[in-house]
């Protein structure tokens, strides 16, 4: 991974971290940090891979231009509205039925963006 994209990655794993540790007492605060995670990775991949990134918080869009494999499309669709959930207190919270499986989720994305960037 080059290494500006292995900073952006560094940030992924560092926001997924925040999100475990937040997911007991503030759950939209974990979640924003969840999707926080996510984008940054697939940032990252698309350094990677293209030498820059997309600015843009929608990982709709960001898993289309990255062709992520179907497994994880679901979960970020699921956490696409949660880059603004925690930032402020009118907007509709986002709710997972499983946190910690969600976050879980997230980490397999992270290892997968991992091993896509060291083939």
């Amino acid at each position: 991974m080059r290494d500006r994209a292995m900073e952006w990655f560094e940030y992924a794993e560092a926001d997924l971290a925040a999100a475990e540790v937040l997911v007991d007492e503030h759950e939209p605060s974990a979640a924003y940090h969840a999707h926080q995670a996510a984008e940054k990775g697939l940032e990252a991949l698309q350094i990677h891979l293209e030498g820059d990134h997309e600015r843009t918080h929608d990982l709709v869009r960001l898993y289309h231009s990255l062709d992520v494999p179907l497994e994880f499309r679901s979960l970020l669709e699921d956490l696409n509205p949660a880059s603004t959930a925690a930032r402020y207190p009118d907007a509709a919270d986002v709710e997972f039925d499983d946190p910690r499986t969600t976050l879980e989720e997230v980490g397999d994305l992270l290892e997968w963006i991992r091993k896509r960037s060291n083939e």
